[in-house]
């Protein structure tokens, strides 16, 4: 069974989505593999970039990798504002530009480095009462007003090419990057509209090692996909690792807490792994013992 990790390039031509469902087909087609098969962070769907893909197993520890830090390029076309918040959406308003010095531009970034509350936009997965904000937003009906913290690390100013400012930021999982356009822009003391957006790393998963769905596709009918998928462990490098003996070993995958002797203060996931160097799953502290781990996930790769 194939578990591991795919850095694949998305283009405009697919949602994040369509991508996962393109490449379940590929596999099912070529090997008969009916392989188990998801995505670490949406892309919009007018996005490109970086889209890493877990595989089998692999699915179940998403959690664990997808909340690190994003790097972006995006354009901002001032003057116009979008129900989307990025091209795809219809014109809300129209304003005259102000003029505003390179300076100006510079100080804004400078400005919105570090944490503040992002305003969830309508057209976004966030749910309520089971329902997506974009369902609600396409049936016209009342979209919650919501707030997240995001931290925005690093915010640099490019170029400008007229109304078009480009960028590029260094943000926490999860950032609105339509929404942070939003806000520059209102800092400027005008309005504006996200109309590029290419996502260059996501955690570990970098733009140099992605794959087009082409090349992956020619990989698996030559059967040579393996070249391109990452082993689970690597992604997984962040999470100390503890090797147990047969008898702990067989507690934990039966679901049993285990007693680690070593000290691990400073962290709340362990790797683990039995004496012959098959990876177990991830284990969690047990309230109370602080040598006490329980399982969190039995995933024998």
């Amino acid at each position: 069974m194939l578990n591991g990790f795919l850095n694949v390039f998305k283009d405009k031509s697919k949602s994040s989505f369509e991508v996962v469902d393109s490449i379940k087909k590929m596999f099912k087609d070529e090997l008969g593999a009916d392989i188990k098969i998801g995505h670490l962070g949406t892309l919009d769907p007018c996005a490109v970039g970086v889209l890493p893909i877990a595989l089998g197993k692999a699915t179940r520890l998403c959690e664990f990798i997808e909340n690190k830090d994003k790097k972006y390029l995006f354009e901002l076309t001032l003057g116009f504002k979008t129900t989307t918040g990025d091209q795809e959406g219809d014109v809300l308003d129209v304003q005259t530009i102000p003029h505003i010095s390179d300076e100006r531009i510079i100080s804004v970034c400078s400005d919105l480095i570090g944490c503040y509350f992002q305003k969830v936009p309508s057209y976004s997965a966030s749910k309520v009462e089971g329902k997506r904000f974009y369902e609600l937003a396409r049936a016209n009906q009342k979209v919650p007003e919501r707030y997240k913290e995001v931290n925005i690390k690093q915010l640099k100013f490019i170029k400008r090419n007229k109304n078009s400012l480009w960028f590029e930021v260094l943000c926490s999982f999860g950032t609105y990057i339509r929404t942070l356009c939003e806000d520059i822009a209102v800092k400027l003391g005008t309005i504006g509209t996200m109309t590029f957006l290419l996502r260059e790393t996501s955690g570990d998963f970098h733009l140099k090692d992605s794959i087009s769905l082409e090349k992956l596709r020619n990989l698996i009918m030559r059967r040579e996909y393996f070249k391109v998928i990452i082993p689970v462990n690597k992604m997984l490098s962040h999470i100390p690792v503890v090797v147990l003996n047969y008898e702990n070993a067989k507690k934990f995958v039966a679901g049993q807490e285990v007693w680690i002797k070593k000290d691990f203060d400073n962290f709340e996931i362990l790797r683990i792994f039995c004496m012959s160097g098959t990876f177990l799953g991830l284990a969690e502290k047990s309230k109370g013992e602080k040598k006490i781990w329980k399982p969190n996930k039995v995933i024998i790769i």
